[in-house]
């Protein structure tokens, strides 16, 4: 294994190189951190010869990234995420702060606001506790905690497979079911109530596997045992492409009924079918920020 001399790197010639790969582009990445391109191209050339290893390819105007540039952009992003991260907590404890929880919340309804005030009453028992919170979609949030940038997750307990596969703590925080959400558009909107095998017919917008393979398994599940295979009509990332391809009748949607999804125009249909909301922490980062947070929902549910 060839030795490297790391003491002639500077981090700024690393943060440059991970937006130049992020942004797929010298000029877009001179943009967005205020320099000029001549500078960003001499800064990546100069990380080169430190480390003795090509990291892009260049020509005709466009690059691409080597196998070895891949490597550590990928180590190298999640390396500066924890840099940030131990600074800002540093700068906490400098001015006073004795705690701070990093948590993400999966794109649950804005109009409830239990996991907010329950997080202020947290700050309000804590005092000195900083608590941090990112909106993300439900596998970005898992894998979020398990790399150690969150301390604590919200999400929807479908994702419980995975969550088990990295042998995390949980705990349910808000009891609810799944519902189906139908646009105006078609003729199921006009029912009552719905089953899940008055779907048999109907296509349904669904996340991709890359994106939430354990809601994929769920859906599948449910409509084996209602006695059809569900059609797609199309695969997204996030709920927000949900509600965008709900308005415009593409098909149908499952998910928890505490989704954000219902608008005069999109009807929910609670089915009978439980899905709770839970909790998810890493045993060995248990403390009494978190302990706290989740008490709060135990007392209120009496989960």
């Amino acid at each position: 294994m060839k030795y490297v001399d790391v003491s002639g790197i500077k981090l700024n010639h690393i943060k440059i190189f991970l937006a130049v790969v992020e942004y797929g582009s010298f000029t877009i990445a001179a943009e967005k951190l205020y320099m000029t391109q001549p500078f960003i191209s001499k800064s990546i050339s100069h990380l080169e010869q430190e480390l003795g290893l090509y990291l892009l390819i260049r020509g005709n105007g466009q690059f691409q990234v080597t196998p070895a540039g891949k490597r550590l952009y990928q180590e190298w992003k999640l390396m500066m995420q924890n840099f940030e991260k131990s600074l800002t907590s540093a700068h906490s404890i400098q001015s006073g702060m004795t705690d701070e929880l990093h948590i993400g919340i999966g794109a649950l309804t804005e109009d409830n606001n239990i996991i907010i005030q329950n997080l202020k009453k947290t700050k309000e028992l804590l005092v000195g506790l900083e608590i941090m919170v990112e909106y993300n979609d439900m596998a970005s949030l898992l894998d979020s905690l398990v790399k150690g940038l969150a301390d604590l997750i919200i999400i929807s307990k479908h994702m419980l497979p995975a969550v088990e596969k990295w042998k995390l703590e949980w705990q349910t925080v808000i009891k609810t079911n799944l519902a189906l959400f139908v646009p105006k558009s078609n003729p199921l909107y006009r029912k009552e109530r719905l089953d899940f095998s008055d779907l048999k017919q109907e296509k349904f917008i669904a996340f991709s596997s890359e994106n939430d393979d354990n809601y994929i398994r769920l859906l599948y599940h449910l409509a084996e045992q209602a006695g059809f295979v569900p059609m797609i009509s199309c695969y997204v990332p996030n709920e927000m492409s949900f509600q965008a391809n709900l308005e415009l009748g593409n098909g149908t949607v499952l998910a928890d009924s505490f989704s954000n999804l219902e608008t005069r125009d999109i009807k929910k249909f609670e089915l009978d079918i439980r899905n709770d909301i839970i909790a998810v922490w890493k045993p060995k980062n248990m403390r009494e920020c978190i302990q706290t947070c989740v008490s709060l929902f135990e007392n209120q549910s009496g989960t």
